[in-house]
């Protein structure tokens, strides 16, 4: 994600909500695995990422995964941080037309706070932090050289309401089957199945 989000909605607190993050791996590289004939099939690294997100909910109280897909390159969750459902709409000014993390341009300036201590923040840190821990261990076992699994940030974007759950529920559920159409496959115009 080269546009990656340097500030977030100042009228959403953070510490409260359902979110959908997407979490990239640095330089999209393929790192957790390949997409072959429809199927995800996890490499070392990918099956660590899998457990980690599983593991969520057993370090952080109020906090549960609705959905989560690991790809090759990223990883999207559906968290539910100290909310039953959803955000509720009320958190948005009327004025404000917008939904969900605000994008700033290309050339804009970033803010200084961007939710550093928020809950969501605190969740995704943690969770990126233990990925990179035992990816590293892994490969030092390997006699292989650690690297820098998650490119810096991430991106959420901050479910309002029912329908748009669903939706994106589904595009989580349904995302491994089209990878050959996303945003994040490098290799799109490759021939499907080809690994």
């Amino acid at each position: 994600m080269s546009d990656r989000h340097t500030f977030r909605a100042d009228w959403h607190h953070y510490n409260s909500g359902v979110f959908f993050v997407t979490i990239c791996a640095n330089h999209m590289e393929h790192i957790f695995g390949n997409i072959i004939n429809n199927q995800m099939h996890f490499s070392a690294a990918g099956k660590i990422v899998k457990e980690c997100v599983c593991d969520i909910p057993n370090h952080h109280k109020n906090v549960t995964v609705g959905n989560y897909v690991v790809m090759p390159n990223h990883v999207h969750i559906v968290l539910s941080v100290g909310a039953q459902y959803f955000a509720p709409a009320t958190t948005m000014p009327k004025s404000n037309k917008m939904m969900g993390c605000i994008k700033p341009p290309r050339h804009g300036e970033p803010r200084s706070e961007n939710h550093f201590h928020s809950r969501l923040s605190v969740v995704v840190r943690s969770f990126k932090a233990a990925c990179s821990i035992e990816i590293n261990k892994n490969r030092r076992a390997q006699n292989i050289s650690p690297i820098q699994v998650w490119q810096r940030n991430y991106h959420e974007h901050i479910i309002h309401h029912h329908e748009e759950f669903d939706k994106i529920m589904n595009y989580v559920s349904l995302n491994v089957v089209n990878w050959n159409r996303d945003c994040f496959n490098k290799d799109k115009n490759a021939t499907i199945g080809s690994g």
